[in-house]
């Protein structure tokens, strides 16, 4: 039995996260005690694996299961043949060829004896996924935050992810590219952006065509790349997610626009059978549907999803930023007293960056940073929105450290 693995390099950051044995690049998966059973951190970590696409076609990958001494022979042969068929079928969810990867397990045969005793067994307890050559693993930008949920499509579905975001899914949502309903394993993947340091992270904002949003949460709901390749969201399906946001009123949902590799936040339109639940129950789009309390929203949309309402501003003025550095530069404005962030609108108009729309009066933080390497370049200064801004912004060394501790301090922010 053989598989192919995938190793993609372009625009993000590296770990060196595998060891190199007798000519081979490999890292191991961990198990629970008699499981074969992938937890979210696993998943979490063959997601980037199954995220990199090969660099060299001729990559070839071994996957081999292990047990503790825990159990007959019997018994262990056929777990550590689960532990590895587990981490196959997860490969192939996420689009691995078969024909690149061999499968072997070894039940108790090859246990280290020098990690069979209390909590060191879970070294024996594992899959040791062996690569032909060495090769380095990518982060992609949103490790840490997707989640990743396998659904069974024949069957109605809900589940809760880790900051509260729940989503249910009916049955038959899926068809295949030629237009057949599909019944078999699906993975979605979840990322939720509820604290100003995690938005600030992935480079968002809050912002609807220049005009200022506050946000009750922003969710990411799609299909792994591994599904994206085979299957679609059916039309006339409908999906339900509940946002675990703090409850304010008059919240509308948008529905994330990629324009000039930005995310622009633009009005959902509803079909006749969609709405959003508030405080009173269903409500339909002919009863103010897009007005909202408690965050739950039913639509037949995948990707990302917003809880927003724009902001009324009596007075709008630019603020104009000049960086001493502008090389890989990341630049926002966030606000204090309500929960948003605004991303640039211009660059070179005169100046480096240049940001519309910004409320007078508002008490907000410019961030500029870059990320180079190991290092951090970064600049904040406070200010409070006046009628005419320009500011001179200087980029000092950080360590990577230090600025998740500073970004962290904004989640504190009432809003």
């Amino acid at each position: 039995m053989k598989k192919t693995l995938a190793i993609l390099l372009a625009g993000i950051l590296f770990l060196p996260l595998l060891t190199k044995a007798q000519g081979q690049t490999k890292e191991s998966i961990y198990f629970k005690s008699d499981a074969s059973i992938l937890t979210d951190s696993v998943k979490e970590r063959l997601a980037i694996i199954g995220k990199s696409i090969l660099l060299s076609p001729t990559q070839m990958v071994t996957l081999s299961g292990f047990t503790d001494e825990d159990g007959s022979d019997e018994y262990n042969m056929n777990l550590s043949k689960k532990r590895a068929e587990a981490v196959y079928d997860y490969l192939l969810l996420k689009g691995i060829a078969k024909e690149k990867m061999d499968i072997k397990y070894f039940g108790k045969s090859k246990v280290d004896t020098t990690k069979n005793k209390g909590a060191d067994k879970q070294f024996n307890r594992r899959v040791e996924i062996a690569f032909s050559g060495q090769i380095i693993l990518g982060t992609p930008r949103m490790v840490g935050k997707s989640q990743f949920h396998t659904i069974q499509a024949s069957r109605d579905n809900t589940f809760k992810s880790r900051e509260g975001t729940k989503v249910s899914i009916p049955k038959n949502s899926f068809k295949t590219k030629d237009g057949k309903v599909y019944t078999g394993p699906v993975e979605i993947e979840v990322a939720e952006f509820y604290k100003k340091a995690d938005i600030i992270k992935k480079q968002l904002s809050t912002t609807s065509d220049r005009q200022l949003l506050e946000s009750g949460g922003m969710v990411y709901v799609n299909l792994s790349d591994g599904n994206k390749n085979d299957l679609v969201f059916d039309s006339s399906a409908t999906m339900t997610v509940q946002f675990s946001g703090a409850k304010k009123s008059g919240m509308e949902i948008f529905v994330g626009d990629s324009v000039d590799g930005k995310l622009n936040w633009v009005k959902y339109k509803p079909r006749d059978y969609d709405w959003f639940c508030g405080n009173g129950g269903p409500r339909r789009p002919s009863t103010n549907m897009n007005k909202l309390n408690d965050y739950a929203f039913k639509g037949g949309i995948l990707g990302w999803i917003n809880c927003d309402r724009f902001i009324e501003v009596k007075q709008k003025t630019g603020l104009y930023v000049n960086i001493d550095d502008t090389a890989n530069v990341n630049i926002c404005l966030i606000f204090k007293k309500i929960n948003s962030m605004m991303d640039y609108g211009d660059r070179n108009n005169g100046c480096d960056f240049t940001f519309y729309n910004v409320p007078v009066g508002e008490e907000v933080t410019l961030l500029a940073f870059s990320m180079r390497g190991d290092k951090v370049y970064c600049s904040i200064k406070e200010l409070k929105i006046g009628l005419q801004g320009r500011e001179n912004l200087t980029l000092t060394e950080m360590s990577k450290v230090d600025f998740e501790k500073r970004i962290r301090v904004f989640n504190s922010l009432k809003t």
